[in-house]
């Protein structure tokens, strides 16, 4: 019996320090995507929307060539294709905030980027 009490004690220590040792982690929220409703009617065009927003809000910092710029539709498009890290850059999430230490986007750029994304980037 002590020693079942014992063992059952151990597995608690352990499972505590497994606990606490992942406290520190950082937790990724997953990337809530626009709903194909949300983007009805709004047909963003790299040319047309997305461009002025890129130069207005984002080129004074990115602009290194072999970084991450959006100076041409096909650096733009790439980047965007990448994953989720341009959404969640805009948004707020995952800490990726940008622009970098400014204010979020007005929601209706941020619709206009997202469903650029959604609608498969078109140019």
């Amino acid at each position: 019996m002590i020693r079942n009490l014992f063992r059952t004690k151990e597995i608690m220590v352990c499972l505590l320090l497994l606990i606490l040792g992942c406290a520190d982690e950082q937790v990724i929220i997953p990337a809530k995507k626009k709903e194909p409703t949300q983007c009805q009617g709004v047909a963003s065009t790299y040319t047309k929307d997305l461009k002025p927003i890129f130069e207005l809000y984002c080129d004074g910092c990115h602009v290194d060539p072999q970084g991450i710029h959006f100076s041409t539709y096909v650096d733009a498009r790439r980047i965007a294709q990448d994953g989720t890290r341009l959404s969640d850059a805009i948004n707020h999430r995952n800490n990726y905030k940008m622009p970098n230490g400014q204010p979020k986007l007005p929601d209706s750029l941020i619709l206009k980027i997202d469903c650029w994304i959604l609608n498969d980037t078109p140019e």
